[in-house]
């Protein structure tokens, strides 16, 4: 049976938000919604299911359900919290943009590389297998 190893590394994703006048200030306005940020993300098989489900987890994500893609295929959510996501998802060995966006603002989007590399008995030397395991470049072995 075939494990992965996922690999995740943070895109730049820093974000300035510049304004003209304070809020309080500016009738009818809103004050901006706080960045939505990507703190981890894991993916797990489910060999009864024949099915793989990626659970990503952060902050901000807000209180609807978020848009997911991965590489640029919108993911289909389970379920949507404000720190957590879980999406089915067709596991393709590869590099990805994994991107969640929960609106229009540069705040409302968190944007991941997420690396997928199929784990067996022809794994790379150094490759443990854990599967769905999360490491970021510095986890290196």
């Amino acid at each position: 049976m075939n494990s992965l190893v996922v690999r995740i590394t943070l895109v730049s994703a820093v974000v300035f938000a510049v304004a003209a006048a304070p809020v309080s200030t500016q009738k009818g306005r809103k004050a901006p919604k706080p960045q939505l940020v990507i703190t981890s993300a894991t993916v797990l098989t489910n060999p009864v299911l024949d099915k793989s489900f990626l659970t990503i987890t952060g902050f901000n994500f807000g209180s609807g359900t978020p848009l997911v893609t991965l590489g640029l295929v919108p993911l289909a959510v389970i379920s949507a919290g404000s720190t957590g996501i879980t999406a089915e998802i067709t596991v393709a060995p590869g590099s990805h943009l994994l991107t969640v966006s929960r609106g229009p603002s540069p705040t409302d989007l968190g944007v991941f590389e997420l690396t997928i590399v199929a784990v067996g008995s022809h794994r790379p030397a150094g490759e443990n297998e854990a599967g769905g395991t999360l490491r970021s470049d510095g986890d290196e072995p």
